[in-house]
């Protein structure tokens, strides 16, 4: 996966960086992840912490992690069910 994140109001500081299994991020008011083939919930909250990290994230410290990211999408996701989501679905990242 490669993720963009640059600043919300600074389209010039835009930064790719390169995180492993999941989509691309951009950030807006916070963070975000479009959907690519594949992606589900846990790659890519396993992805994003992986790269804030700097290390491969435990389940421990997935599990929370990715919860969270289901609390937070819920109610916008596609099919409504954490399980099923989409390519091009933007996902919110805490």
């Amino acid at each position: 996966m490669t993720v963009a994140v640059g600043g919300a109001d600074d389209s010039s500081s835009y930064l790719p960086i390169v995180v492993k299994g999941a989509a691309a991020v951009e950030e807006q008011s916070g963070h975000t992840v479009t959907v690519l083939p594949g992606d589900h919930l846990w790659s890519i909250s396993k992805s994003v912490l992986e790269e804030r990290l700097g290390r491969e994230p435990t389940t421990s410290e997935v599990t929370p992690y990715w919860r969270k990211v289901i609390i937070d999408n819920i109610a916008g996701l596609e099919s409504g069910d954490p399980d099923l989501i989409y390519p091009g679905e933007v996902i919110a990242l805490p």
